[in-house]
């Protein structure tokens, strides 16, 4: 989990005691459980390097101190009071769970007389201090524990309040829209973490300068850390409540004509559910709905990869998308119904085979159509998907929504094929990365569009000229803008070729479309049926009726839609296209190296040294080169289960000795996730190298 030597490793520390010590510190047997590694860093976070407390530790135990109902110093009754903001009956119960025997032994040893005639002690600060600095030099970890049981974390901020009165203040803050922010931040955060939510420690709740920069978050800048912990605690066993009584039993396919049911409640609530926990139930329904018999011979795609290398602008029919449609079009889509793609050697919904390439497996050249069909689409090449018009201003650029268009009988025949690769994606966990925008996943779940948002995530031209014309309040200022753009607009001449204000405007795909019948001209009178107009266009275009029903019923016909409905727009995305970012840190936990070289040779640290300087860009060309897929998943069982559990493809990544030193190239064997890697003299030698295998990777000449 890090270094957990010298005094600039308190982060590592920290993320290691974070991360494990819930469970470790505690733990009843701690001799058993505490690894040095732990025993050390509360010794660190405890004491200073002379071996007294430090300040911050001194701080907090006199908070804890001050607590006690009564002032210093504390007769034996006021420090044994159980009133809830006494923190010191639950710090001393941890230390031992005769509470009467431990106050008698603190007071004897550190306590004072304040009346000569009496014999009863008292307990001062100073002698609470003095207690717990022979605990801290002694048992540091045991001390921690005390500390955490007072409602403390490891950064020694509260964790929830032991006030009931503070804690009733905090309700103010209790909003949906936070709990929603919440969930989007630990979702971010399990991502970061390769990890389900259900592993994440409220302690782990810690608003970074990075988090608070964040708009998607700002619902949580003003709220206190405590209750941002709480509050996930809370959402935390709900949705572990939801996630095994719930999900297995009710049904989502009926919800419309059940508006009071379970499964309407979930959906309008799954905002308030984990990614993790919808995609459980997600993965369970597809592995419950394989269909394919165990003795049919898969279905199987073969072309020549060198045909279509480098031909950007290719003819419709001269498509691999196209190529593969005509293959598949005999096979029933039950044959591509398969159990979730896993381990070492996976079951595709179909086979790829590359002619004249020598590969023994079918991973890599699956992983290779994914990409390639995904680039088709999103070309000119095929008529289904066009760049969104926000790009031309600078605004989601890369990103996309289906083409409008009056479709035939071949538009039906490709659109249904986009739905069966969309469910393929998701059965072979293989990212199909179609940038599409929020409309077109809206419209995939069934769902109306936000017109407004979505307009001016799509089209923030026309969102901003629209705006404009809805703020012209007289005639005056209406003819004022209109005679800037057109002089000619209200003479008898001809209109400027150019001119906005004709009543038609243009579709998504630059189709000029007249708006309404016999008013050529926008005018002051027909301005508010003019912009009306052109809203409607822009809904049904993003809208898409036509398209979007063909699709659903090719994604039907290999995953239900059902537990999709659950998901929402932003989560089927990322199921479907994945994580455009690399985590090198993530790919780092999930290598393996193969007999001859270890984790510490030098060559392999020039490797990740090298790696690690990369841009994101560059990055996805590396994962290409390695397993022939630029985007991979960040989740992997092996992050809850142990080492043991099986590998979600194409992990993990294996580096493997190769002959040769400088003079020789860097090979990959994509079907395994393995580069061959020679053992380069120095860490420029293998910049050079790693820079050329990415760049030339398509190259069909490139060896």
């Amino acid at each position: 989990k890090g270094d957990v030597s010298g005094s600039n490793a308190d982060n590592n520390r920290a993320y290691c005691v974070v991360t494990l010590g819930p469970d470790l510190l505690c733990s009843s047997d701690n001799s058993a459980l505490i690894s040095s590694a732990v025993e050390l860093y509360a010794t660190h976070k405890l004491l200073t390097h002379d071996g007294t407390l430090n300040l911050a530790t001194q701080t907090l135990l006199t908070d804890i101190f001050s607590s006690c109902p009564g002032k210093s110093p504390l007769s034996k009754a006021a420090y044994s009071n159980t009133s809830e903001e006494n923190m010191m009956c639950p710090f001393t119960t941890m230390y031992e769970d005769d509470l009467v025997t431990t106050i008698n032994s603190i007071y004897k040893e550190h306590g004072e007389k304040t009346n000569p005639e009496s014999e009863e002690l008292y307990l001062s600060t100073s002698g609470f201090l003095s207690w717990c600095s022979e605990l801290a030099t002694s048992r540091p970890v045991l001390l921690l524990r005390c500390i955490l049981a007072t409602g403390h974390d490891l950064q020694y901020n509260l964790l929830y309040p032991v006030d009931s009165d503070y804690l009733n203040k905090l309700t103010k803050y209790c909003h949906p829209e936070v709990d929603k922010t919440v969930v989007r931040y630990v979702n971010r955060l399990c991502r970061s973490r390769g990890v389900s939510s259900n592993r994440i420690f409220p302690q782990e709740i810690l608003m970074t300068t990075a988090d608070k920069s964040d708009p998607g978050l700002a619902a949580l800048f003003s709220v206190p850390i405590e209750y941002l912990r709480l509050r996930f605690a809370f959402l935390q066993v709900i949705n572990t409540s939801v996630s095994k009584h719930l999900l297995p039993a009710v049904s989502l396919s009926t919800v419309n004509l059940a508006p009071h049911s379970i499964g309407s409640v979930l959906l309008r609530g799954r905002d308030f559910l984990f990614y993790d926990v919808k995609l459980g139930y997600l993965n369970f329904v597809i592995n419950s709905t394989d269909r394919r018999s165990g003795d049919s011979v898969p279905p199987e795609i073969i072309f020549d990869p060198l045909t279509f290398v480098h031909q950007t602008d290719r003819k419709i029919g001269n498509t691999i998308t196209m190529l593969a449609k005509q293959q598949l079009s005999r096979t029933p889509s039950s044959e591509l119904c398969v159990k979730l793609a896993a381990g070492g050697d996976p079951i595709f919904p179909f086979n790829v085979k590359l002619t004249g390439e020598n590969v023994a497996g079918t991973s890599g050249s699956f992983r290779y159509f994914m990409w390639l069909v995904a680039q088709e689409l999103q070309s000119s090449s095929l008529p289904v998907l066009i760049e969104c018009p926000s790009a031309s201003a600078g605004e989601n650029k890369g990103k996309f929504l289906l083409a409008p268009k009056n479709i035939d009988y071949h538009d039906e025949a490709l659109l249904l094929f986009f739905g069966n690769l969309l469910g393929v994606a998701m059965r072979s966990d293989v990212p199909f990365a179609v940038d599409c925008l929020k409309p077109f996943w809206t419209r995939i779940l069934g769902e109306q569009i936000d017109y407004d948002g979505d307009l001016k995530q799509s089209d923030i031209i026309t969102h901003n000229f629209l705006k404009g014309l809805k703020s012209i309040s007289t005639e005056t200022e209406f003819k004022e803008l209109v005679g800037k753009m057109c002089p000619t607009h209200f003479t008898n001449e001809e209109c400027c070729p150019g001119c906005p204000y004709k009543f038609s405007y243009a579709s998504l795909d630059g189709r000029d479309v007249e708006l309404r019948a016999g008013s050529p001209l926008i005018t002051w009178t027909n301005l508010s049926q003019f912009i009306e107009c052109t809203r409607e266009l822009r809904n049904c275009e993003l809208s898409a009726e036509n398209m979007i029903p063909l699709i659903q019923c090719g994604l039907e016909a290999v995953v239900p839609l059902e537990p999709l409905r659950l998901m929402g727009p932003d989560d089927l995305q990322l199921r479907v296209c994945g994580q455009q970012n690399i985590d090198i840190g993530f790919i780092k936990l999930h290598t393996i190296y193969q007999v001859g070289i270890s984790q510490s040779d030098k060559h392999i640290e020039y490797f990740w040294n090298v790696v690690e300087s990369l841009s994101q860009e560059d990055l996805r060309k590396l994962i290409k080169f390695a397993c022939n897929q630029e985007r991979i998943p960040f989740s992997c069982p092996c992050q809850e289960s142990g080492p043991e559990a099986s590998h979600v493809p194409p992990y993990p990544m294996k580096i493997a000795p190769a002959e040769g030193r400088d003079d020789r190239l860097i090979r990959s064997e994509t079907c395994m996730f393995m580069i061959k890697l020679p053992q380069y003299s120095s860490e420029a030698v293998m910049r050079e190298r790693i820079l050329q295998a990415i760049n030339c990777r398509d190259d069909p000449l490139s060896g």
